[in-house]
């Protein structure tokens, strides 16, 4: 399903519209996560050195599952 799509494409947006720098948009994530994703990235923050590696980890675990972000 498209949720996790949809999630991504609005943070990115609202990052764009605070102008956070991507050490900014880094340290945010945990913040906007919930539920399932949340427990992904606590899992997974080794993994996750750049906004770009988490959107890419991301929707390799969400965007054929339905999720609660």
């Amino acid at each position: 399903n498209g949720d996790a799509e949809k999630w991504l494409s609005q943070t990115v947006t609202q990052f764009k519209q605070y102008e956070l720098s991507t050490s900014d948009q880094l340290q945010a994530l945990p913040y906007l996560l919930e539920d399932i994703a949340y427990l992904w990235y606590v899992e997974h923050m080794d993994l996750i050195t750049s906004f770009a590696s988490f959107n890419k980890l991301f929707l390799q675990q969400f965007s054929s599952t339905s999720s609660t972000v």
